[in-house]
């Protein structure tokens, strides 16, 4: 069965796309931007990179996870992480799990797991180590994890709410360890979708221009709470409460036909759009190298700035959470409540805030995202419920290991490369995994009983 009997719709779709209207505009995703917008996020571009630097000893580190579809919904998942360095050293660890419940939860809290430990491996075997990078957002996951702690969203996350709460604890021990042996850690994304940039600038656009041009008169007081929490959370409008009164303040604005007005209004149409990312607008805005400057962020998810204080100010709630996730797994050895809730309640002391930035090495590339842990902060990631606007020479010689490392939109960082790599599974190395896996358990009289639609996959699993 070679012959594809779809091609011929396929052709057909991208042309009626193509010619209807958008020239393609919705696939490159770059949006017109108001000259209010486009004047600020140029203000907050610094078009030039720092010096590449020499002479640094380097960890790099990234993982692979795959998964084995079991009958009943049961999964095998195998977890793997490497660490490479600058000197030529490597750490390595892989781990096997059975997922009991499919979801999300456990291979999240797994590849943080073993990528932390790996590199807290390495950071014990290469002497003086100045860099450690990390592939993927420290935000992203310390968040996630939250979300699924405090919000469950499916059955799983109650479940592995133990394993949720190693990931922040993994997190936390693998930057106290830094911070102890004086390594800067940097989280490198290639491709990020966070809109947290996009969110600080165009609600502080809104709240200055409306009470500098007075704008406001019946709106006042509903206004003056949304663009306050705007401010300082990411993001209002992920709340249907807070969208509707952007909708509400929009329309106020046309009854207000000035320049700044409509300007306004198309900040907001961008503001409400979640698939505009920071890097839609970069790419709209900025055609040169450089980078912005950073934002000082704590942990400011809007949906989880109530529950924190509910984890802060109710420990009985939070700990019936944890007896819950307790009682589904009463024939293991978890230990109690208490020592959960202390475990989640020390790490999230630990993490610092963070220095958020985009870097752009080469005019055509798509910008890196960056997040850097701010050790020097007297606040806590948890605490610092804001973001502020911060100097560039706080993060310029993190930013230029960047730099250094920088070959082209594929090898963006040859440190990462290099790990990634080694600790992408293909599906080649997956199969062999799996018929071993299979080999090893007849010999005890086990059945590996995949599930239908593993059975049935003739291609590789890339």
């Amino acid at each position: 069965m070679s012959t594809d009997l779809f091609f011929d719709l396929f052709v057909k779709e991208v042309e009626e796309k193509l010619t209807n209207g958008n020239s393609g505009t919705e696939f490159t995703m770059k949006p017109k931007i108001p000259t209010i917008l486009f004047n600020e996020i140029k203000k907050l571009w610094v078009s030039e990179l720092p010096k590449r630097t020499t002479n640094c000893s380097i960890v790099a580190v990234d993982g692979g996870i795959r998964s084995l579809g079991l009958e009943g919904g049961r999964e095998v998942v195998i977890t793997r992480a490497i660490a490479v360095t600058s000197s030529g050293a490597r750490a390595r660890q892989l781990r096997v799990e059975l997922s009991k419940l499919q979801g999300f939860a456990l291979k999240l809290s797994l590849l943080t797991q073993v990528e932390c430990s790996v590199a807290l491996e390495a950071l014990e075997k290469v002497p003086n180590v100045d860099y450690l990078l990390l592939d993927g957002s420290l935000y992203y996951r310390v968040v996630h994890a939250l979300h699924r702690i405090l919000r469950p969203r499916e059955i799983a996350d109650t479940y592995y709410l133990p394993e949720l709460i190693m990931t922040v604890t993994y997190v936390a021990t693998l930057l106290k360890r830094c911070r102890e042996l004086n390594v800067v850690p940097l989280f490198i994304t290639k491709d990020s979708s966070s809109r947290m940039l996009k969110d600080y600038v165009i609600s502080n656009i809104i709240y200055e221009q409306l009470y500098e041009n007075k704008l406001l008169t019946d709106l006042e007081d509903i206004t003056t709470e949304l663009l306050l929490k705007a401010r300082n959370l990411y993001s209002v409008t992920w709340v249907k409460h807070y969208r509707a009164n952007l909708e509400k303040l929009q329309q106020h604005l046309r009854a207000a036909p000035t320049n700044v007005a409509e300007e306004l209004i198309h900040c907001i149409e961008l503001w409400l759009q979640p698939h505009i990312t920071d890097v839609d607008l970069i790419r709209s805005t900025v055609t040169t190298i450089g980078f912005s400057r950073p934002l000082n962020i704590g942990l400011i998810d809007i949906h989880l700035d109530n529950l924190l204080q509910v984890l802060e100010r109710s420990k009985k709630r939070v700990l019936d959470r944890i007896s819950d996730a307790l009682k589904m797994r009463i024939n293991e050895v978890l230990g109690n409540e208490s020592y959960w809730y202390t475990l989640l309640m020390n790490a999230l002391k630990t993490i610092p805030t963070l220095y958020m930035t985009y870097i752009r090495v080469t005019p055509d590339d798509t910008p890196l995202a960056i997040e850097i842990p701010n050790f020097r902060s007297s606040m806590g990631f948890v605490e610092f419920r804001s973001r502020r606007l911060s100097s560039e020479l706080e993060i310029l010689d993190p930013l230029s290991i960047v730099v250094s490392g920088y070959r082209n939109s594929t090898v963006y960082n040859v440190w990462l490369y290099l790990a990634h790599q080694y600790a992408t599974f293909r599906s080649t190395q997956f199969r062999s995994y799996v018929k071993y896996l299979e080999a090893h358990l007849s010999k005890y009289g086990l059945i590996l009983r995949k599930k239908r639609r593993e059975k049935m996959v003739v291609a590789p699993l890339e």
